[in-house]
């Protein structure tokens, strides 16, 4: 099944929504819709030049579209909008779907949809060896630090499940990641980062159930 252009640019919104905070170059208060412009949507979100984000995208939506295609739709960025995009991924790109499987003699959506997170998740690089329904999820973002794994998986579903982020004050920590950090002290900067809406993943795997679709906003006309 196919997305349609309406579920990309929700989920493009939904990705800003909960992310922008932790990118200061990011202007927030700027909302993408369907009539902002494709030099607009890449300068106000901080991404990629247009060729390593047609690359970015192919990855992130599992599309094979040569740079020549995507020249279309990124060309002239002054005239091409972020609908152009989403029409333009939507005619290529399969959703992420989860399909139930049998757990102790019990067909169980739930265990497909944790499994298929967890999977997503190990695609990305992600250590998911101690990863369980019961594991918090502020405990995922402290150990993993980075939470735009998590964020694309589960905005790629289409559906509603974070609420609100709350991000804490910068902190500087020592990185303790490598050998050489036993040796020669390394710092990092962090951010905290709390959903007090979901506590685990169980909980997270429960939103995806309630199969609350996201929805696009759209420009309004004069």
């Amino acid at each position: 099944m196919r997305y349609t252009p309406e579920e990309i640019l929700a989920i493009f919104q939904e990705q800003h929504r909960l992310c922008s905070p932790l990118d200061p170059l990011v202007i927030d208060p700027f909302e993408a819709n369907d009539q902002t412009l494709v030099w607009e949507w890449i300068d106000r979100f901080d991404l990629l030049p247009h060729r390593e984000l047609a690359e970015a995208l192919n990855h992130k939506f599992d599309i094979a579209a040569f740079w020549k295609e995507w020249e279309t739709v990124l060309y002239p960025d002054d005239q091409r909008t972020l609908w152009d995009v989403c029409k333009f991924i939507s005619a290529r790109a399969e959703k992420l779907t989860f399909e139930p499987i049998t757990v102790f003699g019990r067909t169980c959506l739930e265990a497909g949809i944790f499994y298929t997170i967890k999977s997503e998740l190990s695609k990305q690089g992600v250590k998911v060896d101690l990863l369980r329904p019961s594991t918090q999820l502020i405990d995922f973002f402290e150990k993993d630090r980075d939470i735009s794994s998590l964020v694309e998986i589960m905005t790629l579903t289409g559906v509603a499940t974070f609420g609100q982020f709350e991000y804490g004050d910068l902190q500087r920590v020592r990185r303790n990641k490598y050998w050489i950090d036993k040796f020669i002290p390394t710092f990092q900067y962090i951010i905290p980062i709390v959903c007090k809406d979901i506590g685990t993943f169980r909980d997270l795997v429960r939103r995806v159930v309630e199969n609350k679709k996201l929805v696009a906003t759209f420009a309004t006309s004069e």
